[in-house]
């Protein structure tokens, strides 16, 4: 299998289990290789680690969520933080992260 086709793979996989608490070595795993030569392959091909994508796409979920009315709480549950707080921190450091790069 080539490198385009393992990710793809991995990607459905990833949006399949989004809801899920998914770790590098399930992703792995399920693709046939070591944590640590997938892991240097996806940012090869990607430019991004893969519990960072697997972050920003719960995010992505989760916020959509939001602005359809489900509660904060629910989603954050739902998404696997343990609580809202956790969320809230993490869309606050993804937001400030957006606007600066906007800024620039």
């Amino acid at each position: 299998m080539d490198r385009k086709t393992i990710i793809a793979e991995s990607l459905n996989y990833i949006e399949n289990n989004i809801k899920n608490k998914i770790t590098v070595d399930e992703i792995a795993s399920n693709a046939g290789y070591t944590k640590f030569y997938f892991s240097r392959l996806f940012k090869q091909e990607m430019n991004v680690s893969i519990m960072e994508y697997v972050r920003e796409r719960k995010m992505i979920y989760a916020t959509r969520e939001i602005l359809n009315g489900t509660k904060i709480l629910d989603v954050a549950i739902e998404y696997g933080w343990e609580s809202h707080s956790g969320l809230l921190k993490l869309l606050k450091v993804i937001m400030v992260f957006h606007l600066r790069s906007c800024m620039q």
